[in-house]
C-alpha cells in the first residue's frame, strides 16, 4: 500500500495546527498546562489574525493515492477553500518537565474543504476504470490533531518550545465525501463517495503517516515558539492558582538562541 502526498497538500494539513481559539481550561486542570494552554492560543491567535475564513488555498492540491486491490488514482483540486478554520482551539496542552513529554491537541468541531474545480483520473478494484471532474465538498466532524513528542516548552522569559522529535495523530468522528460529477451516467460516482467517505479514518492515518515519514513535521513544530526575548505579558488562572508569564508577538519578539 502506498500514499504520496504533494508537498503543497503537505503543508495544508500542517496549517490546520495553527489556528486559534479561546482557552478550554477546567479547574481539573494543573497551573503548568493552563499555562502552556494559554501561551499557544496567544501565539496563534497572533499568527492568524489576520486570515480569512473560509482560508482559500493559492496553489493546486494534488494527490496520488495508490492503495493495494483498491485504488490506483490521482486527484486535483484548484481554487480549494477550508472552512470553519477558526473554529479550531486547543483541547489540551501539558509538559511533563520531569519526561520532557509534550501533548498539544486541536479540536474543531467542523472542517470543511470544498473545490470548484476538481479532476480525478484512475482505475478502482484493479481494473474498474474512474474518472470525473466538477464541484466537491469534504466535511469532517470532531477532527483532532495531536502531537505528541519530547521536548521543553519554556513558559517563563524567554518563551520558547523545543521538540527533540514528534509524532502526528489525526482522529475524527466521521467525515462525508461528496464529489460530483463522478462517471455520470453510473452508479460508480455514488460508490466511490460511500467507500471514501466510510474509510475516512484509514485515509487520515494514512495522511498522518506520511507526514511523520516526511520530517517535516519537527521543524515547522520548532519555528512555531522559537527562543524569544518580549516584555509582553499574560495572565491565567485556575480556581485555585494564579500564574503569571510572559508571551509574545510576531512584532515583539526578538531572536536568540536556546540556552544549552
Amino acid at each position: 500500500m502506498m500514499w504520496e502526498i504533494s508537498r503543497v497538500t503537505l503543508v495544508t494539513v500542517l496549517l490546520m495546527l495553527l489556528v486559534p481559539q479561546d482557552i478550554h481550561a477546567t479547574s481539573a486542570q494543573e497551573p503548568e498546562d493552563v499555562v502552556c494552554e494559554t501561551i499557544i492560543n496567544s501565539l496563534l491567535d497572533d499568527l492568524l489574525s489576520n486570515i480569512t475564513d473560509p482560508l482559500p488555498l493559492k496553489t493546486p492540491l494534488d494527490l496520488i493515492v495508490n492503495m493495494d486491490f483498491m485504488a490506483d488514482l490521482k486527484l486535483t483540486m484548484i481554487n480549494t477553500t477550508l472552512a470553519d478554520v477558526t473554529e479550531f482551539y486547543a483541547q489540551e496542552c501539558s509538559h511533563d518537565s520531569d519526561t520532557k513529554v509534550i501533548t498539544l491537541t486541536l479540536r474543531a468541531p467542523t472542517l470543511t474543504l470544498f473545490t470548484p474545480a476538481y479532476v480525478i483520473n484512475g482505475t478502482v478494484v484493479e481494473h474498474i476504470n474512474l474518472h470525473g471532474q466538477g464541484v466537491a465538498t469534504i466535511v469532517a466532524e470532531d477532527l483532532d490533531i495531536s502531537v505528541t513528542g519530547k521536548g521543553t516548552i519554556h513558559t517563563l522569559n524567554p518563551i520558547y518550545m523545543q521538540f527533540e522529535y514528534a509524532t502526528l495523530d489525526l482522529k475524527m468522528s466521521s467525515w462525508t465525501v461528496n464529489f460530483e460529477g463522478m462517471m455520470p451516467g453510473t452508479d460508480i460516482g455514488t460508490l466511490f463517495n460511500e467507500f471514501f467517505t466510510e474509510h475516512g479514518s484509514e485515509i487520515l492515518g494514512m495522511i498522518a503517516k506520511k507526514i511523520n515519514e516526511s520530517g517535516e513535521l519537527l521543524d515547522f513544530l520548532n519555528n512555531l515558539l522559537p527562543y524569544h526575548t518580549t516584555d509582553a505579558t499574560i495572565t491565567t488562572s485556575t480556581t485555585t492558582t494564579t500564574t503569571t508569564t510572559t508571551t509574545t508577538t510576531a512584532a515583539a519578539a526578538a531572536t536568540a538562541s536556546p540556552p544549552n
